[in-house]
């Protein structure tokens, strides 16, 4: 007897199976409604600034560039960190995670100030004291911004634009920019495909067109007229591995100056890891 027959034959089964498929409706359209309406509660985990300091770290505050479109009235806050080593004539334009705000980020940038880089870094908006209304198009306009800001107060000293994570999108979309000043290199620590292509990976269920963030980094590097590396642990529990080598393979293809540096069994926080350090050493001699 086919299922047709059956449901025919007993309405209440029918009507039992018909109630828990509208059930299953709603409960996805229901989901797909509270991620699309919440998706910067789900991507963005910005920070107040905590009280004190969390390193006693060389620092130049400037004040905030004030803003009056995407989005509003916005005020972005940005700082240089001075190295305390035999300086460099280079510079590093850090963009940090999804997680944290300048403050909290600090020992994320320690390494490069050993290595005699002065650093200089933003936040988002709605992180740290920075206001404004969040978009993937405020960002990119927001660092490319700090960036033009720093190559017309350096306009002779070379700019390399490291990204983090989330920040990895961001920094990937400044390097794709037609700027008056190319950077010197962009690199990528644990970067993702695109935000869009990262959920569905662990959620496959959402649809494509709810996302409002995209940063699609794979997009961005078909732009980057630079030496492009990317770092990653093999064991990334966050954003897979995998990432980083479809971009080399696509940046490949594409005829891009690209190197991967896999890191074995390194998770998504690689800073403590001495490999890290050594491939960072090495990218930046």
């Amino acid at each position: 007897m086919s299922i047709q027959n059956s449901l025919k034959r007993n309405p209440r089964r029918r009507k039992f199976l018909l109630a828990g498929l509208s059930l299953l409706i709603a409960i996805y359209i229901a989901v797909c409604a509270d991620f699309y309406f919440r998706q910067e509660w789900y991507i963005l985990e910005p920070n107040v600034v905590p009280p004190g300091k969390q390193l006693n770290l060389k620092e130049v505050r400037f004040e905030p560039i004030v803003k009056g479109q995407n989005g509003g009235r916005a005020e972005i806050y940005y700082r240089k960190y001075v190295t305390t080593a035999t300086p460099r004539n280079e510079i590093v334009f850090y963009l940090h995670g999804n997680k944290g705000n300048m403050d909290l980020c600090e020992f994320q940038i320690v390494f490069l100030l050993e290595l005699g880089y002065d650093v200089w870094t933003m936040d988002y908006r709605r992180y740290g004291d920075s206001t404004g209304e969040p978009s993937e198009a405020a960002f990119k306009d927001d660092a490319l911004d700090v960036y033009e800001l720093i190559t017309k107060e350096l306009p002779e000293v070379p700019i390399i634009i490291w990204g983090r994570s989330f920040g990895s999108g961001v920094a990937a979309s400044v390097a794709a920019a037609k700027t008056v000043k190319k950077p010197k290199m962009v690199v990528l620590e644990t970067p993702y495909w695109s935000l869009v292509d990262l959920v569905r990976q662990k959620h496959p269920y959402l649809p494509p067109g709810i996302f409002r963030y995209e940063l699609p980094i794979h997009e961005f590097l078909k732009s980057a007229n630079c030496p492009i590396h990317l770092i990653h642990g093999t064991q990334d529990e966050k954003i897979p591995f995998n990432c980083s080598e479809r971009l080399k393979v696509q940046c490949e293809s594409k005829g891009n100056s690209i190197t991967g540096h896999s890191i074995m069994c390194g998770k998504h926080d690689l800073r403590d890891l001495i490999e890290f350090k050594e491939i960072a050493s090495k990218i930046l001699k």
